[in-house]
């Protein structure tokens, strides 16, 4: 079992003390860390824990303050990206994982405009893997949303049809 640390959502952990403990738990094998301190990733990192980064906007810095590697949800979009960055953390080419990381971040970033869910289930949709609607109580884009979404990808460097073909690399 992995322990899912996401302050924002359940905040009743609050310190790299509390998560160890529960790290130590017999059956527990590791941790996904969805959280900025990375100095806490850090210190839990020390311990031998296995640790993912919960975070993709900050991948390259997890990696290098001592992650294992990363589980988030824009790894379903890019996942080329993310494993390109990954190899070249592993490669010590921080700069180069730096730039990938801002290409991810752009993604990101346009992608928060929206609801997450339903844009990250278009995206999906516009690159050939039908998801099918969100459940209730999210709902779907609007037909406005969808063609805001279209504009701000067609003016980034993903593209419309470059976006499927990253997706699919």
């Amino acid at each position: 079992m992995l322990i899912y640390f996401f302050p924002d959502v359940c905040p009743a952990v609050r310190c790299a003390e509390q998560i160890i403990d529960l790290t130590e738990i017999r059956g527990v094998a590791g941790l996904k860390f969805t959280d900025y301190n990375l100095y806490d990733l850090a210190t839990i990192k020390e311990t031998g824990t296995v640790l993912f980064n919960g975070r993709d906007e900050v991948l390259a810095a997890g990696l290098l303050m001592g992650a294992d590697g990363g589980i988030g949800t824009f790894y379903n979009l890019v996942p080329g990206l993310f494993v390109e960055l990954y190899d070249l953390a592993c490669g010590n080419e921080w700069q180069r994982a730096r730039a990938v990381q801002r290409k991810i971040n752009e993604l990101i970033r346009i992608t928060l405009k929206f609801p997450l869910f339903p844009a990250m289930k278009q995206m999906l949709g516009w690159a050939g893997i039908d998801c099918s609607p969100c459940l209730v109580p999210r709902r779907a884009l609007t037909g406005d949303e969808k063609r805001q979404l279209q504009a701000a990808l067609s003016q980034s460097s993903f593209e419309r049809d470059s976006f499927a073909n990253a997706l699919v690399k």
